[in-house]
């Protein structure tokens, strides 16, 4: 039994249901800006109300596993001394097979050309979502409960790749270059997240995001 969550023990459809309910919501606001080709807040380019709506979605979810199964101690995203070299090999680890993987080629999209061409303050708000933002609520949600759920009804190994397979299937307007090293990041977070704690994982995810953004200027 997993000692993070409060519930003794969770149902795993009811898991599997707070990724459906999040893929609901994430779709569904995804086509409302598209099919309204952003005239909601004609301020904003398509791209950046997209991710900003996506953001709202996860913080929706978020905020229904805090109530449903327990809330985020702070103590969790401080990393302890302990940490540090699993943060460090973390990092190194991600460095090197993102360069074996993707490299400075593979990260170039459509989203990251796009944000180049935003004003100052729009680029620095993408910037924001996608480094801290992002990383922050995908961990919380895929780690921090979900993979816990799974970890309540299956081994430590079963349950990591069962939330990487569930997590990469977020990605999937990506290639299949990128969903390769996307199945294996979410492998490599949840071995962090496992060895060390939600902080941990957490800034090993914004590094990563923070070196596709660097990389795609």
């Amino acid at each position: 039994m997993s000692p993070v969550l409060k519930s003794e023990e969770i149902p795993q459809l009811e898991g599997w249901g707070i990724l459906i309910f999040l893929a609901i919501l994430e779709f569904s606001s995804f086509y409302l800006v598209f099919a309204t080709e952003g005239k909601i807040f004609p301020s904003l380019s398509v791209d950046l109300l997209a991710r900003i709506v996506q953001i709202l979605a996860y913080f929706i979810i978020l905020a229904f596993c805090i109530i449903r199964f327990g809330r985020v101690n702070l103590i969790e995203l401080a990393p302890a001394r302990r940490d540090a070299l699993v943060l460090l090999l973390a990092l190194f680890a991600e460095f090197w097979v993102f360069g074996l993987l993707v490299g400075s080629e593979g990260v170039r999209n459509d989203y990251h050309k796009s944000i180049q061409e935003f004003s100052p303050s729009h680029y620095w708000l993408a910037v924001f979502i996608f480094v801290l933002g992002n990383p922050f609520l995908e961990e919380a949600i895929f780690r921090r409960y979900f993979l816990e759920i799974q970890r309540q009804h299956y081994s430590v190994g079963v349950a990591i790749l069962i939330t990487a397979g569930a997590s990469t299937l977020f990605h999937f307007d990506a290639s299949l270059l990128r969903l390769s090293w996307v199945f294996f990041q979410q492998v490599f977070l949840s071995f962090v997240y496992v060895k060390s704690r939600l902080g941990v994982s957490v800034l090993v995810h914004a590094f990563v995001n923070g070196l596709i953004l660097f990389l795609s200027r």
